[in-house]
Protein backbone atom coordinates (compact mmCIF):
# COMPACT_ATOMS: atom_id res chain seq x y z
CA UNK A 1 0.00 0.00 0.00
CA UNK A 2 1.18 3.07 -0.49
CA UNK A 3 -0.22 6.79 0.75
CA UNK A 4 0.72 10.47 1.03
CA UNK A 5 2.33 10.94 3.97
CA UNK A 6 -0.27 13.06 5.56
CA UNK A 7 -1.87 12.83 9.37
CA UNK A 8 -5.16 12.16 7.57
CA UNK A 9 -3.80 8.96 5.54
CA UNK A 10 -3.39 7.15 9.45
CA UNK A 11 -6.72 5.73 9.08
CA UNK A 12 -6.73 4.07 6.11
CA UNK A 13 -3.12 2.55 7.12
CA UNK A 14 -5.01 1.01 9.96
CA UNK A 15 -7.60 -0.37 7.99
CA UNK A 16 -5.09 -2.04 5.78
CA UNK A 17 -3.05 -3.32 8.81
CA UNK A 18 -6.37 -4.79 10.40
CA UNK A 19 -7.58 -6.39 7.31
CA UNK A 20 -4.13 -8.51 6.79
CA UNK A 21 -3.61 -9.28 10.48
CA UNK A 22 -7.77 -10.63 10.71
CA UNK A 23 -7.38 -12.49 7.79
CA UNK A 24 -4.41 -14.27 9.43
CA UNK A 25 -6.13 -14.70 12.37
CA UNK A 26 -4.67 -12.66 14.98
CA UNK A 27 -6.22 -11.37 18.22
CA UNK A 28 -8.36 -8.51 18.16
CA UNK A 29 -6.07 -6.84 21.54
CA UNK A 30 -3.19 -7.90 19.02
CA UNK A 31 -4.07 -5.80 15.98
CA UNK A 32 -4.54 -3.31 18.33
CA UNK A 33 -0.98 -3.43 19.36
CA UNK A 34 0.58 -3.22 16.07
CA UNK A 35 -1.94 -0.71 14.76
CA UNK A 36 -0.64 1.49 17.55
CA UNK A 37 2.76 0.91 17.00
CA UNK A 38 2.25 1.43 13.25
CA UNK A 39 0.43 4.84 14.16
CA UNK A 40 3.52 6.08 15.96
CA UNK A 41 5.87 5.29 13.41
CA UNK A 42 3.62 6.85 10.73
CA UNK A 43 3.04 9.95 12.94
CA UNK A 44 7.09 10.34 13.20
CA UNK A 45 6.94 9.66 9.31
CA UNK A 46 4.80 12.62 8.56
CA UNK A 47 6.26 14.92 10.88
CA UNK A 48 10.01 14.50 9.48
CA UNK A 49 8.77 13.87 5.62
CA UNK A 50 9.81 16.42 3.30
CA UNK A 51 7.06 18.19 0.77
CA UNK A 52 8.56 18.38 -2.71
CA UNK A 53 7.08 19.36 -5.35
CA UNK A 54 3.18 17.47 -3.61
CA UNK A 55 3.47 15.46 -0.78
CA UNK A 56 6.38 12.91 0.23
CA UNK A 57 4.75 8.79 -0.10
CA UNK A 58 4.67 6.21 2.55
CA UNK A 59 4.75 2.53 1.18
CA UNK A 60 3.27 0.22 3.63
CA UNK A 61 4.70 -3.48 3.17
CA UNK A 62 2.87 -6.10 5.49
CA UNK A 63 2.38 -9.34 5.76
CA UNK A 64 1.47 -12.29 7.93
CA UNK A 65 4.01 -15.26 8.71
CA UNK A 66 3.74 -18.63 10.21
CA UNK A 67 5.70 -17.40 13.37
CA UNK A 68 3.88 -13.89 13.24
CA UNK A 69 3.67 -10.34 11.42
CA UNK A 70 6.16 -7.90 9.54
CA UNK A 71 5.21 -4.90 9.00
CA UNK A 72 7.56 -2.06 6.60
CA UNK A 73 7.46 1.40 6.55
CA UNK A 74 9.22 3.27 3.60
CA UNK A 75 9.60 7.20 3.22
CA UNK A 76 10.83 9.48 0.87
CA UNK A 77 13.05 11.27 3.65
CA UNK A 78 16.51 10.95 4.54
CA UNK A 79 17.91 7.94 6.28
CA UNK A 80 18.33 8.51 9.98
CA UNK A 81 19.77 5.87 12.78
CA UNK A 82 17.48 3.25 13.55
CA UNK A 83 19.40 2.02 15.93
CA UNK A 84 17.14 1.84 19.85
CA UNK A 85 17.92 4.72 21.90
CA UNK A 86 14.95 4.60 24.17
CA UNK A 87 12.75 1.32 25.15
CA UNK A 88 9.94 2.61 22.62
CA UNK A 89 12.41 2.11 19.60
CA UNK A 90 13.51 -1.57 20.83
CA UNK A 91 9.33 -2.72 21.27
CA UNK A 92 9.13 -1.51 17.67
CA UNK A 93 12.40 -3.38 16.28
CA UNK A 94 10.72 -6.34 17.70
Amino acid sequence: MALPARDEEIPNAMEFIEKIMEAAGFSSRKVMEVQLAVAEALMNIVSTTPTMAGDGMIDIISGAHEDGLMVTLKDEGSKFDHRPRSRGLIFLAM
